[in-house]
C-alpha cells in the first residue's frame, strides 16, 4: 500500500510540474487534480525559474517571500502574491541600482544638451 501512495504522490507532483503557467497550475489546484503540498512545490519552482532567468538572487527572493507571507500584511494573501511581490521589489531595485549607476552619464548629456540650446 505505501509503494501505492508513492505512486500517487510521484504523479501529482509531475502534474504539478508540468503545469505551462501559474494560472494552469491554479486551475489544477481548483480542480482537485494537485493537493496544496505539490501546488507550493510547482509554484517555487516556477518562480525559481523565473529568478534565475532573470539573473536576481533565487534565496533572497525566497526569504523575501517568505517573510512577506509571516508579517500577515494586507499587501500578499497567498503565496503566489508574496513570490509575485518579490520578483517585483527586486527588479526595482535592480532599476534603480541601474539608473543610480549611469547618473554621471546622464548628467553629462543633460548637461551638453542644455549648453547646446544657449544663444
Amino acid at each position: 500500500m505505501a509503494a501505492n501512495n508513492e505512486e500517487i504522490q510521484k504523479y501529482k507532483e509531475s502534474i504539478a510540474l508540468s503545469a505551462m503557467s501559474v494560472d494552469d497550475l491554479n486551475d489544477k489546484l481548483a480542480e482537485g487534480t494537485i493537493d496544496i503540498e505539490h501546488y507550493d512545490m510547482a509554484l517555487q519552482n516556477a518562480f525559481e525559474q523565473e529568478a534565475a532567468a532573470e539573473d536576481l538572487d533565487v534565496k533572497e527572493l525566497t526569504k523575501y517571500a517568505e517573510a512577506l507571507l509571516e508579517s500577515k500584511t494586507a499587501l500578499v494573501e497567498t503565496r503566489e502574491e508574496a513570490y509575485r511581490l518579490s520578483m517585483a521589489h527586486a527588479r526595482m531595485e535592480r532599476g534603480i541600482d541601474t539608473l543610480s549607476d549611469s547618473w554621471d552619464s546622464w548628467n553629462d548629456i543633460m548637461k551638453s544638451g542644455n549648453e547646446s540650446q544657449k544663444l
